[in-house]
């Protein structure tokens, strides 16, 4: 009777002592499981991106050529060390080559305008930088990281900047770059869901919670992420990490 006492207090203990280290493997098993999925939907992503695009995605009409600068789309970016404004029509200002036309939005180091080429009637937003005296080194650094990273990018998922006007007298440093005209993608679905409410008969500004935005189907969804990861991954194959992806940085042009 001491003998089996001894035998069960020995395997309770035992059993005691085991139950936290299973636990440990247990964890550490659904972790392998975990990078083993993880691997493989890796893997399908890679064989989807690779796959050849077709040539106009489903019920979308082809995209058409954009407006030349003067350049080719794959041509390098323009640097100008020269600003010159002026006045046309008392309310319109003209800098270098473009006309500006209004304000899209504004931020803690600058505006962002929506401007017309002069020569070929281009549409492009143009980035308003203001130099401030006494701004930290590592704003400024940024700044000038910012512009040297977008001169080296050339994907069709990323915005392309088309020319620096960086006159070291001047108060702004201005960076033309594409427009998107439908604006970012949470925006497009508000307005989206604002038309649908509209047609509907009913009110509401289309913006705000997660219900007043209209959904993306799941045919749009895949055509979207389908160019965001192909954006991310070639910003990621040439060492750069975007750092903020989210549906008010993906924006839409009009395909």
């Amino acid at each position: 009777a001491k003998v089996l006492a001894m035998q069960r207090e020995f395997k309770a203990e035992l059993r005691g002592a085991f139950e936290p280290l299973q636990a440990q493997i247990d964890a550490l098993v659904g972790r392998v499981e975990t990078l083993e999925e993880l691997m493989v939907e890796r893997q399908v992503l890679v064989d989807w991106l690779e796959e050849p695009e077709p040539a106009t995605p489903p019920g979308r009409a082809p995209r058409g050529p954009l407006a030349p600068i003067g350049e080719d789309e794959g041509a390098a970016v323009k640097e100008s060390t020269i600003v010159s404004k002026r006045k046309v029509q008392r309310e319109f200002t003209v800098i270098n080559d473009y006309l500006v036309l209004e304000t899209l939005g504004s931020g803690a180091h600058g505006e962002v305008k929506l401007c017309r080429h002069e020569a070929s009637g281009r549409l492009l937003a143009m980035k308003v930088v203001r130099r401030v005296k006494g701004r930290r080194l590592d704003e400024a650094a940024a700044v000038r990281n910012e512009v040297a990273i977008m001169k080296a990018l050339r994907h069709p998922n990323v915005i392309r900047l088309v020319e620096v006007i960086d006159d070291p007298h001047a108060e702004d440093i201005y960076l033309v770059v594409e427009y998107m005209r439908r604006g970012d993608l949470m925006h497009s679905l508000a307005e989206r869901r604002r038309r649908a409410r509209h047609d509907e008969g009913g009110g509401g500004s289309g913006a705000g919670e997660a219900g007043e935005f209209a959904p993306l189907s799941e045919a749009e969804l895949w055509f979207v992420l389908r160019q965001v990861a192909s954006g991310l991954r070639y910003l990621h194959d040439n060492g750069v990490v975007h750092g903020d992806i989210k549906p008010h940085n993906l924006l839409l042009n009009e395909d």
